[in-house]
């Protein structure tokens, strides 16, 4: 399935002629995942490139890459988003001197972020993850007239006219963008990518036969997960999942309109259960960043290799002067740290 014949040559060609360059001069193999080839091609110019040919299962024929490709331009031009570069797409394999589909794109200058992440201050992380915040503020301000996988309209010409999406409470119609098919993993994975004649999609509205699957994001749900794992994930997600489950009570398959919910809070409840809510969720991650720092010295369940303690010990008192100098701003927070602080 992950078997793919081409033309690497031709495929470089193509790419050094997509930038304007005389010829390319290196190609390296670079690291790709399950679903496609990849390589980095260096230019006689100077410029660097990332092209791509999709594994045999890396999903429908066509439509994966034209809908990949239809995303990220939508992503990086109308979202305004940091997303690279096209030069040059196939999505037509047996119509290409290179014998296969690809996708070429500008090569991102910048660092991987696990290169720099685990000596990153704290306040530096949190600008990383604010940012990240922002673009996908943007990839949520755009809601769409159909469900389904983007294209460029003509590339599902049989699905152009009728889709549409909503930037900022303005309709845009004939975008040269459209709705299509699904591509998704959860349509193609086992024997889904046989069933020739399931309808993938678009839809004008959701289907009713995933109800079942909303249900799981649901409060209701959640309070079902969380129950039989309150030592696990804590009481205070639980009571700020019941504050939820309030405002939704009446929507509930099995509530009628007579029912009303047995669960009241104050106002100073709610602001309470809230509070210890995100100060859960914040100890959470401050524990999660504390376990990657240390590494293969993080204790396990509490346990940690005798030859280890000493190295173990050392490095968790050094994630603890961080936390108090990055994070406590007074004497009384930082003697609440300590107070808390699990690994003594």
């Amino acid at each position: 399935m992950r078997e793919t014949r081409f033309d690497l040559n031709q495929l470089a060609r193509v790419a050094a002629d997509s930038v304007g360059a005389g010829q390319y001069i290196s190609i390296k193999k670079y690291p790709d995942g399950m679903f496609n080839k990849t390589f980095l091609m260096t230019m006689d110019n100077g410029q660097e490139v990332v092209s791509k040919v999709p594994n045999p299962n890396a999903g429908v024929p066509h439509f994966t890459t034209a809908s990949e490709v239809a995303t990220m331009d939508f992503a990086r031009k109308v979202l305004d988003t940091p997303v690279p570069q096209v030069y040059l797409w196939n999505s037509q394999a047996e119509s290409h001197p290179v014998g296969a589909e690809f996708i070429i794109m500008d090569k991102v200058k910048s660092v991987p972020l696990s290169q720099v992440w685990g000596t990153t201050k704290l306040p530096q992380k949190l600008k990383v993850l604010l940012a990240i915040t922002r673009i996908q503020k943007k990839w949520l301000s755009v809601s769409f007239s159909h469900y389904g996988s983007l294209y460029y309209a003509g590339d599902v010409q049989q699905y152009s006219n009728s889709s549409y999406y909503v930037k900022d409470g303005n309709t845009i119609e004939s975008s040269g963008f459209t709705i299509g098919p699904i591509i998704a993993r959860d349509w193609l994975d086992g024997a889904r990518s046989k069933l020739l004649d399931i309808n993938r999609g678009p839809y004008p509205d959701n289907p009713e036969n995933i109800t079942v699957i909303e249900f799981r994001k649901t409060p209701a749900y959640g309070l079902i997960f969380l129950a039989h794992r309150m030592y696990e994930d804590g009481e205070a997600h639980f009571q700020s999942l019941l504050v939820d489950l309030k405002d939704s009570w009446a929507s509930l398959p099995s509530v009628t309109s007579n029912t009303p919910s047995p669960f009241d809070f104050s106002q100073a409840d709610i602001e309470r259960i809230k509070l210890d809510s995100d100060a859960a969720v914040a100890g959470t991650d401050l524990v999660l960043e504390a376990k990657e720092s240390l590494g293969d010295l993080w204790p396990d369940k509490g346990f940690i290799e005798h030859a280890q303690y000493d190295d173990c010990k050392a490095a968790l008192d050094n994630v603890k002067c961080q936390i108090l100098e990055q994070l406590a701003e007074t004497e009384e927070e930082k003697a609440e740290y300590k107070r808390y602080w699990p690994f003594d």
